[in-house]
């Protein structure tokens, strides 16, 4: 954890079981936001962290929407742990394979078709 600042490992280490002391931390691509996220990896378990500035970051939004879509159906990350005026949030793993790796990989028609049907889901 040491590419974390202390805040942050101290709030992870109240907030996830005691084996996960020893994390690797990997960070991820960003996005179009100030929005970070990084890969909490243990031999038996990952989480993710989004450190989102909530001054930037409409974080009340994120978490409406993380509940209306996993109501929905839709394969959204649970939220585990947060600590809102920070901007830190705990979020359950959903692997590293997203739609545009999907995409890349040739899948296009199987990518394009759970896209569709995530949309569909959405608005019933």
């Amino acid at each position: 954890m040491t590419n974390l600042n202390t805040p942050i490992r101290e709030w992870l280490l109240d907030n996830l079981p005691p084996e996960a002391a020893q994390l690797n931390v990997t960070a991820l691509a960003a996005e179009a936001s100030f929005r970070q996220f990084y890969r909490l990896q243990t031999d038996a378990a990952s989480w993710i962290l989004m450190d989102s500035p909530p001054d930037k970051e409409r974080n009340d939004a994120f978490c409406d929407l993380a509940e209306i879509f996993a109501a929905a159906g839709l394969p959204v990350p649970r939220i585990l742990a947060a600590q809102a005026d920070a901007g830190w949030f705990l979020l359950s793993d959903l692997g590293a394979r997203d739609f545009e790796a999907a995409y890349a990989d040739g899948d296009h028609d199987a990518a394009l078709a759970a896209a569709i049907n995530a949309l569909i889901r959405l608005q019933r």
